[in-house]
């Protein structure tokens, strides 16, 4: 941390889970320039970022998420907090913001469905963490062989997505899991190419709506 250049710089960091053992967040690298004068204003203003080699393993089991426990800790210290209620809040805003080789994991186990996101690079002009429609470029593997490039926009205070984009060679066995509950079939084997508009929210994953040209 360089506070006279309000620069911060992060190398091979990792986040575990309450067992110590798994991986829930890991970080190649992170550099990023913050404007000071803007800390007086209760404003975190990041101008630039850049970060490497970010994963997430993100695991869904009947009793909930692996990240609710985290979540729940955050949320006991904000309701345990001193402050004045007239307190000025803090608002963050990203400008600026790439992201290269990153990785997520989701695992729905009791749906019993894995996906893989890989080699994934974003780029984002801005980012606020209030309600706002942030717009990112991306693109991305999915489940090692598919391609996805296109355009996303995130609500990081609804959690609500929506993504535009070109799939390439997506293997439709893996929706397999997630059909046969509802069609009697024996299995399902193919690759698709597709136009692709996805909507939803990232706390209901399963819930999401697609659609577009095959």
């Amino acid at each position: 941390i360089n506070l006279l250049r309000g620069s911060v710089t992060l190398e091979e960091v990792t986040l575990y889970e309450e067992d110590g053992v798994s991986p829930f967040v890991a970080l190649g690298g992170l550099e990023a320039h913050v404007a000071l004068t803007e800390l007086l204003k209760h404003h975190v203003h990041i101008t630039q970022g850049n970060i490497e080699r970010l994963y997430a393993q993100i695991a869904r089991q009947e009793e909930g998420f692996n990240f609710d426990t985290l979540l729940a800790h955050f949320t006991s210290t904000e309701e345990s907090s001193t402050a004045e209620p007239s307190a000025t809040p803090w608002q963050i805003t990203v400008d600026n913001l790439s992201l290269n080789n990153g990785g997520i994991d989701y695992l729905d186990i009791a749906g019993e469905q894995h996906w893989r996101v890989g080699d994934l690079n974003i780029a984002a002009p801005h980012i606020s963490m209030g309600d706002y429609d942030n717009k990112v470029e991306l693109s991305s593997t999915i489940n090692e062989q598919a391609r996805l490039n296109g355009d996303v926009t995130l609500n990081l205070a609804t959690k609500d997505f929506t993504v535009d984009g070109v799939l390439e060679e997506f293997d439709i066995a893996d929706t397999y899991p997630i059909v046969k509950s509802s069609v009697n079939l024996g299995s399902l084997t193919g690759y698709v190419g597709a136009k692709v508009h996805a909507e939803g929210n990232i706390a209901y994953l399963g819930a999401m709506r697609l659609s577009g040209n095959i």
